[in-house]
């Protein structure tokens, strides 16, 4: 039951005034006992037609949303009839909604409580017809068709009218209906440039492209070739970008012998290297095997139009191969058609633009398009790019590193002149590293062990090494423990990298490198303390060394604790370098256990550990006092080494020594000065657990020689 227009004014004004007239209740009543709670509300609390939600929509939008609302619309548009012309933030009016979800009921009452909603258009320029054919809402699509057929012409913010919404959607009833209607909307373009059938193609509608392939056949096939949209495409190119060859073959037919004619060209590409790059291996397949075909004279028909069919396919050559494109497009994304298209460059004799394609596969890091250019035997490592770089270089530049490890385990490397060529600048590869600021790639050349090195201090046509760039701590560190020996870079990033590695000034940078090397040095396994140094925790690596630039450095000192990569690379070279390891501050002790050996173990051990945890907690002591903790520790290691002589030989070796300090040095750090209750204890303790778990290879390594007398393993 509907409200008229009295009593509904009659109902909100009772109510506004607390009275109801009894006719009214009566009709309230009603409502309330068919429990329709909706109209329940709205009598009740009329302030609810005022209501939108968070998308704009209001009370009578939401109606239409659900079957069974008409009489419910129709009251509230009574109420409040400006609700029926709103709109929400996306532009639907109340009709919209009704189409959306697909509500005859809904939109039949609002069409015939304002007939002009039809017309109104959204946000994007749809239509309720439109928004129901994009939903797939046959029955509101059917109705509104009906009720409006000249609603098939509006098009929206895209250029697209109902036909190209129908294409979209694939939807072949509706694209069939409309075309039987107004055939003339086959020719109709939108804002993109597409035809119906294009823009079929393009969304692999292919229930739809069959209504409009039958449609235009009527046409002149042609002018659908010759139809080039806004992004270059013809009907071959986006049917070579979906992978539809079905569609291609069709429309390739039509042009076959008139090859000029669809060359639709995207960015200066056509039709083969869109099909390449989108992996189009059948459509790819197609073109080539039509080509070689062609160009081996094997088609049909009389020799004239051979002969003419190949001279048309010879002008075409450029097209397939233009700018190389199609054999870069191969390398980065299909390198399985590589030898196809080789051979079709073969024919064209542009064999030079294979070049063009491995510098492709090397910036995208494609190796299975590197293996298979470099096989083919045109193309090699030297490879140069417009500024000169090699292969190489070019995979450091693109931060290639697969690439690179490859590269660096060819041939190639065993050339010296290889390993030195420089580019146009003068950069050899390291530098470029050095630029790209990636610690990865700069240590893989650093640690390169091949028969040549790179030359870490190769300066470049600007007089400038690989300290030329961006300022990175890390990567100044690295450089410095690979050998750089000096800082050559502009003024600007001079003053960068002083502030980066702490300097005041450029004699400071010797300084600094002379004390990483010496540093370094205690860690050489060559000596008697290589191997025993190298197992220490960082902290106590930098106590033996006996130097006092770590303080000095703080930067660097926590670089160098992070990666003791760096001693590694300072180690290989230093040993490379030095015939004689130069003794350091504190080496000679360490030589002179071979005395009175447990003793002196434990007061190496103690010294080495007590100092260290000295330093790392701040701890101010004076020299009696340091002296002190020294003893105590050195007699408590002494006391467990003695009696437990048994289970390593006699002989603290250096691995031994190793796992004492860090065993001690661990449990110190959690004590404080003087020495708490129970530090003996716990001393001894894990002492006794170092020494019972000992790897019985370890000590028949040191065992002496008791043909000799002479000790093992020093």
């Amino acid at each position: 039951m509907t409200l008229t227009k009295y009593e509904a004014f009659m109902l909100r004004k009772d109510i506004e005034s607390n009275q109801t007239d009894p006719t009214l209740r009566d009709i309230v009543n009603r409502r309330r006992n068919n429990r329709d709670e909706e109209l329940n509300l709205l009598f009740e609390a009329p302030e609810v037609l005022s209501f939108s939600d968070y998308t704009g929509a209001n009370l009578i939008m939401l109606a239409a949303t659900q079957e069974g609302n008409a009489d419910f619309i129709s009251i509230i548009n009574e109420l409040e009839p400006s609700l029926i012309d709103a709109v929400n933030n996306d532009g639907d009016n109340p009709l919209t909604y009704a189409a959306v979800n697909g509500v005859l009921d809904a939109l039949i009452i609002l069409l015939k409580l304002k007939p002009d909603l039809v017309t109104k258009v959204n946000k994007e320029g749809n239509n309720a017809l439109m928004v129901a054919a994009q939903h797939k809402q046959d029955k509101i699509v059917n109705y509104l068709f009906e009720y409006r057929p000249d609603l098939i012409n509006v098009t929206n913010k895209q250029g697209d009218n109902l036909l190209f919404i129908a294409v979209k959607r694939d939807n072949p009833e509706l694209v069939a209906k409309i075309i039987s209607l107004d055939q003339s909307l086959l020719k109709v373009i939108n804002n993109n440039g597409d035809l119906p059938i294009m823009a079929a193609v393009g969304e692999r509608a292919l229930g739809a492209y069959k209504v409009l392939k039958r449609y235009s056949s009527l046409e002149d096939p042609n002018m659908i070739l010759n139809t080039i949209n806004r992004q270059g495409d013809s009907i071959l190119t986006i049917a070579a970008r979906v992978g539809d060859l079905t569609i291609f073959q069709e429309w390739y037919n039509y042009f076959e012998g008139k090859a000029k004619q669809a060359k639709g060209q995207i960015h200066g590409m056509n039709f083969l290297v869109i099909a390449v790059q989108n992996k189009s291996n059948a459509i790819i397949e197609f073109i080539y095997n039509r080509y070689i075909q062609a160009l081996n004279g094997a088609t049909t028909g009389s020799h004239r139009y051979e002969d003419n069919y190949n001279a048309q396919l010879r002008d075409f050559i450029p097209l397939f191969l233009q700018g190389s494109s199609a054999l870069i497009a191969a390398a980065i994304n299909n390198p399985s058609v590589i030898n196809q298209l080789f051979s079709i460059a073969q024919y064209a004799g542009v064999e030079k633009q294979m070049e063009a394609g491995i510098l492709a596969a090397v910036q995208s890091g494609n190796l299975s398009s590197i293996y298979t250019f470099l096989n083919l035997g045109r193309c090699s490592l030297w490879t140069p790019d417009s500024s000169g770089n090699n292969l190489l270089m070019v995979a450091i530049l693109h931060k290639k590193i697969d690439v690179i490890k490859y590269m660096l385990n060819s041939n190639f490397m065993n050339q010296k002149a290889f390993i030195d060529y420089t580019n146009n600048n003068g950069d050899n590869a390291l530098i470029l590293a050095a630029q790209t600021g990636n610690i990865k790639i700069t240590k893989l050349l650093v640690t390169y062990e091949g028969a040549h090195r790179f030359n870490i201090n190769h300066i470049n046509n600007q007089g400038y090494n690989v300290f030329a760039y961006t300022p990175n701590l890390e990567m100044g560190l690295l450089l410095i423990a690979a050998g750089a020996k000096e800082l050559k870079c502009p003024s600007h990033s001079l003053e960068q990298w002083l502030k980066v590695l702490g300097l005041k000034n450029i004699d400071e940078f010797q300084v600094l490198k002379q004390n990483i090397e010496a540093s370094s040095l205690i860690t050489n396994d060559t000596t008697f303390i290589g191997t025993w140094i190298s197992e220490l925790p960082n902290e106590l690596k930098f106590h033996i060394a006996s130097t006092s630039f770590l303080e000095k450095y703080p930067g660097v000192r926590e670089v160098f604790s992070k990666d003791e990569g760096y001693f590694s690379i300072l180690k290989a070279r230093l040993e490379a370098e030095h015939k004689s390891i130069p003794k350091l501050p504190g080496q000679q002790e360490q030589e002179d256990l071979i005395g009175d050996h447990i003793n002196k173990a434990s007061k190496f051990v103690s010294d080495a550990v007590i100092k260290t945890y000295i330093n790392d907690n701040q701890i101010n002591l004076r020299p009696a006092q340091q002296s002190i903790l020294i003893l105590q520790v050195s007699n408590w290691l002494n006391n467990v080494l003695q009696s437990e002589q048994q289970l390593f030989g006699g002989y603290v070796f250096p691995e031994l020594r190793a796992e004492l300090m860090r065993s001690t040095f661990r449990i110190l750090n959690t004590c404080s000065v003087p020495f708490p209750i129970g530090t003996r204890e716990a001393i001894e303790r894990v002492a006794n657990k170092v020494l019972n778990t000992i790897p019985t290879s370890y000590v028949q390594k040191y065992a002496m020689n008791e043909k000799t007398g002479e000790q093992r393993g020093i």
